[in-house]
């Protein structure tokens, strides 16, 4: 993997991109960013943690469409990032201030965000665990996802964790037709490079 392959624009750029969304980051996390993408390219002959064609769209394909998660989020409220992999959106939002919980459960990935998470002097929490393993220590987090599973599936494990009513925020390619979704956001593009949805659901509890 050559840094040519890796495009990552100047900080000037990135914050641009990120004023273009909606966000004004500080000096420090967009360096944060630029450092994220050196820990991913360090790691990737070691493990399969971004696509081969995906390199080249790093930042508008994944940093900045993560990064535009937070937009739909509450920073006073818990959130937990269902399989995590390669810190996407988990670590981005971890890097924008959020309080986050990475659930990861391949060895190999959740390790890599437990050093990510180190080498970015990040608070955030990382376990090892599949979503139908969580035991929550809160009554209601707000959730994240991205090319996981489903909405429909995970909206129905998280509904029989959580005691009280939470939040699912997933990218969706269209607008749902479900009613139970909340809020929708159209992913811009430009900056991004691809058309979507970050799509908030309503988490009803289960009473199964």
């Amino acid at each position: 993997m050559t840094n040519e392959q890796v495009k990552i624009p100047p900080n000037e750029e990135l914050a641009a991109d990120l004023r273009r969304v909606g966000l004004s980051p500080s000096d420090a996390a967009i360096g944060k960013f630029r450092d994220l993408a050196l820990l991913l390219r360090k790691r990737a002959g070691i493990m399969n943690l971004v696509g081969p064609g995906e390199w080249k769209r790093l930042w508008e394909r994944h940093m900045l469409e993560s990064a535009c998660y937070s937009l739909l989020m509450e920073k006073n409220f818990s959130a937990v990032d269902v399989g995590s992999g390669n810190g996407f959106p988990g670590l981005v939002l971890a890097i924008l201030g959020f309080d986050m919980i990475l659930m990861e459960p391949c060895r190999k990935k959740y390790l890599f965000l437990r050093h990510a998470a180190e080498k970015l002097e990040l608070t955030c929490k990382v376990i090892r665990c599949r979503l139908e393993d969580f035991e929550p220590e809160e009554d209601a987090y707000q959730f994240t996802a991205r090319a996981v599973a489903p909405a429909a599936r995970l909206l129905g494990i998280i509904g029989q964790k959580c005691p009280k009513e939470s939040t699912l925020l997933v990218r969706e390619p269209g607008i749902p037709e479900e009613e139970k979704y909340s809020t929708i956001l159209r992913l811009p593009v430009p900056p991004l490079d691809r058309k979507g949805f970050l799509v908030q659901y309503r988490v009803c509890r289960s009473r199964v």
